[in-house]
Formats: C-alpha cells, structure tokens, sequence
C-alpha cells in the first residue's frame, strides 16, 4: 500500500483536462488547471488556462484567466 501512495505522490497531476482531435466531450468542464482543446466540447468551459487548438470547438461559454485561441481558415 505504501509503495502504491509513493507512486501516485511522484506523478505531476496539475488538475487539468485534453479533448483530443475527434473526441466529442457534451457537458461542462470546470478544472482549476489548464485545458487543451483540439476536439469539439458542447457546454460550458471554466478553467485557470485554456488552450483552443486550431480544430478545437467549443459551444458554449468560457471563462478563463489566461486563453490561448488558434484559429483554422480552411
């Protein structure tokens, strides 16, 4: 038991969230760390840092502290 908490205590969990491309997330998300999105979220986004890839979508209202919007002209 002890080795399994010192393993879990050696991992970086920064309390953040990806939606990868072609990955298709509906509801709401609310993380105090960064989320990445390159995948298509329907519902509404909280976060400290987000990250919109250039196939991200989001459908729905964010609020952030930091964002980071790429855009996709094709």
């Amino acid at each position: 038991m002890n080795e399994e908490i010192k393993k879990l205590e050696g991992l970086n969990l920064n309390n953040g969230i990806t939606i990868g491309q072609g990955v298709t997330f509906v509801g709401s998300i609310s993380a105090r760390g960064k989320a990445i999105i390159n995948g298509q979220v329907t519902g509404d986004v909280t976060v400290e840092d987000l990250q919109v890839g250039q196939y991200g979508v989001i459908k729905g209202k964010t609020k952030s502290i930091k964002m980071d919007i790429r855009s996709y002209n094709g």
